[in-house]
């Protein structure tokens, strides 16, 4: 899972435990992108909204990145970075921002050590 890097946002969409296989196939067929589902999260109060949203985040493959980029737009796919960057860091609970931002740093780290071999 090292190489699933990006994570993406896809709002107001659940995807069921029962069909997270089907919904990483589908990003696989439709992108030509490897997707690596994360996990459902219920959105917090914020930004003028209730709360209580569903949102589907997922990683996508490194060497996937440039091919998805453009292709994800038309869906409403978000990078999370783009999500924390326009004020909705405030929708999601702060255990969440801590796991994603120890997994990105510890493949960072992981990738720096590789390229000094």
């Amino acid at each position: 899972m090292d190489k699933f890097s990006q994570l993406v946002v896809w709002e107001g969409v659940n995807v069921p435990p029962s069909q997270i296989e089907e919904f990483e196939n589908w990003i696989q067929k439709e992108y030509n992108t490897r997707a690596k589902h994360y996990k459902q999260i219920t959105t917090l109060a914020g930004l003028g909204g209730e709360g209580g949203r569903i949102d589907c985040l997922f990683w996508i493959h490194e060497d996937d990145i440039s091919q998805f980029a453009v292709s994800r737009l038309a869906r409403g796919f978000r990078w999370w970075e783009d999500v924390l960057s326009n004020g909705g860091g405030v929708l999601y609970p702060e255990q969440l921002k801590i796991d994603i931002l120890t997994k990105q740093i510890g493949h960072s780290l992981r990738k720096q050590a590789a390229y000094k071999k």
